[in-house]
């Protein structure tokens, strides 16, 4: 379930709730734990800055070969692989860092978003740090799902998650019908002040914020539950 055990002679690799192994030595403003930037933003853009001018295009591309879900489905990959824990958010409500928690990322006067203008800047919790790191070592983050293809976004990767997304007595997955239609996991009506909404409650927390990923969702779990 937790992926401990699949190396017999390495059995916590590729384990969940484990360190994520890099490929390269950390590299943060203090040495320890401050991301590059935060403490002398002078010598760096803003990451908004950089996704504005370097990672936007007004290009059409289209494609008679492919569509947007051979990308999606690239992303449901990359999350069976890797799920990062976040610092809870709560503190994350002014427009300064908070070590540790919260990065602040600036807004440019001409940025096109209105409600990132109208806020000054973007809140971002910053990932959960290993316990020990950050300190007289540096900060190293956590995987929340096992490093394998075996469909963690789905059916998770610990035994709260199989109790709250699978039936007890069969292990299959819980998938009620909606508007007489399986939905591919449980919906469950949010509480934001949006007419008629609803979203996935799920492993994975990005399959209600985007609906190309909720419909990669939808298609894995019922080829997996078929097959099982």
């Amino acid at each position: 379930m937790d992926g401990t055990c699949n190396n017999l002679q390495h059995p916590l690799r590729g384990a969940a709730y484990r360190p994520y192994t890099r490929l390269l030595p950390t590299v943060y403003d203090n040495g320890l734990s401050e991301p590059v930037g935060s403490m002398n933003p002078q010598m760096r853009p803003s990451p908004r800055a950089i996704t504005r001018h370097l990672t936007s295009s007004h290009a059409s591309v289209v494609s008679e070969d492919y569509n947007a879900m051979v990308m999606q489905f690239g992303q449901f990959i990359s999350h069976d692989m890797a799920k990062t824990t976040l610092v809870p958010s709560a503190k994350c409500n002014v427009c300064q860092n908070i070590t540790s928690r919260c990065m602040a990322v600036s807004i440019a006067s001409d940025d096109p978003n209105a409600g990132f203008r109208r806020n000054g800047c973007v809140r971002v919790s910053r990932s959960s740090p290993i316990c020990g790191s950050g300190n007289q070592k540096p900060r190293q983050q956590l995987n929340e799902n096992t490093a394998y293809l075996d469909a963690s976004p789905i059916y998770g990767s610990s035994v709260a998650d199989m109790a709250k997304f699978r039936e007890g007595r069969t292990g299959f997955l819980k998938l009620p019908s909606f508007h007489g239609m399986s939905t591919g996991m449980r919906l469950k009506f949010s509480s934001f002040p949006i007419e008629s909404a609803a979203y996935f409650l799920c492993i994975d927390r990005q399959a209600w914020q985007w609906p190309m990923i909720a419909q990669a969702f939808k298609i894995k779990a019922g080829v997996m539950e078929y097959v099982g």
